[in-house]
């Protein structure tokens, strides 16, 4: 397979690109997406906080989570860790914030993105979904 031919430091180069486009698209296009804005904590490519906008249609509600991505080196290849810095009280988020689905452990693909992210994790918030699959 091609991801285990290339070595740690090739999948880390990969990987900076990757999070590179992805942080630009989505501060270009927030107002088309879910988030409201994303950056860089420390200055580190690797670890982000999120600011996520969840619009209940049907409640008249806006409930914005902040949340801290730690993209591990060999992204996108492995999932990132995602935790709530915002307090939240579901089944997918334990008392540490640590947000925890299937797409995040066994089914993760490289090709999805946080923006393809997010909105799966809001239908989780929102619906307290079982359904693992993306």
């Amino acid at each position: 397979m091609f991801v285990k031919s290339l070595d740690a430091n090739n999948q880390k180069i990969i990987g900076e690109r990757r999070l590179i486009r992805e942080l630009i698209w989505i501060n270009e296009n927030t107002s088309e997406i879910k988030i409201c804005a994303a950056d860089t904590i420390n200055e580190s490519l690797f670890n982000w906080r999120l600011c996520i906008n969840n619009i209940y249609n049907d409640k008249n509600r806006n409930d914005i989570y902040f949340l801290d991505v730690l993209f591990p080196k060999d992204y996108p290849f492995k999932p990132p860790k995602i935790k709530f810095v915002s307090e939240i009280n579901n089944q997918h988020v334990d008392q540490e914030g640590n947000f925890s689905i299937a797409v995040l452990n066994n089914l993760w693909a490289p090709n999805i993105t946080i923006e393809k992210l997010v909105p799966y994790i809001l239908d989780f918030i929102n619906n307290n979904n079982t359904n693992n699959n993306m």
